[in-house]
């Protein structure tokens, strides 16, 4: 199975519908997909519902990149409240680490 964008995740899926939360790596706020309906509801071939699965969490897991960014220091994958974009393009922990190493360094 494809990782995860983000370090948790949950698979919140019910009987005919496919639904998938991710989690921000910093601050563990939470970004739900929207609901992808089976086709195969009511088919007995289970083969065709792990297809049908997976393929919800693959779109899933794409349209996390629409609300998460990955820090290029740390490598988290965070929301947009933890991501400094104006400052440094990082994450909000490394742009505090930055910000603490430039006061020592002055």
């Amino acid at each position: 199975m494809l990782k995860p964008l983000t370090k948790k995740m949950t698979d919140e899926s019910e009987r005919g519908t496919y639904r998938f939360t991710f989690y921000c790596d910093l601050c563990g706020s939470p970004r739900q997909s929207v609901n992808y309906q089976s086709d195969s509801e009511g088919d007995p071939d289970t083969d065709t519902k792990e297809r049908e699965h997976f393929a919800a969490y693959e779109r899933a897991n794409r349209e996390a990149y629409n609300w998460f960014s990955r820090c290029p220091v740390c490598g988290k994958v965070v929301c947009d409240s933890c991501f400094r974009i104006e400052e440094k393009d990082l994450c909000q922990g490394c742009a505090e680490k930055d910000l603490k190493n430039m006061r020592r360094a002055t």
